[in-house]
């Protein structure tokens, strides 16, 4: 394993947003597709069961290309 892959690493416990909270895994998000597409889900839920809406910019660093929602 490179240094490279370890600042790589991501864990949290939304990789599965329907689960209840004391089944919540945390655990290494292993694809960046996959976590882009539920925060994408839950903003959208979010935003459509709030007034105020949120816009989110997502990335892995400043240097990095940012997924921004708008």
């Amino acid at each position: 394993m490179r240094e490279e892959d370890l600042r790589s690493l991501m864990f949290g416990d939304y990789m599965n947003p329907d689960a209840e909270p004391e089944e919540r895994v945390y655990d290494e998000v292993k694809s960046l597709e996959e976590m882009y597409k539920i925060v994408e889900q839950c903003l959208e839920e979010y935003n459509n069961t709030h007034k105020n809406r949120m816009n989110l910019v997502i990335f892995r660093s400043a240097g990095n290309v940012q997924k921004e929602r708008g």
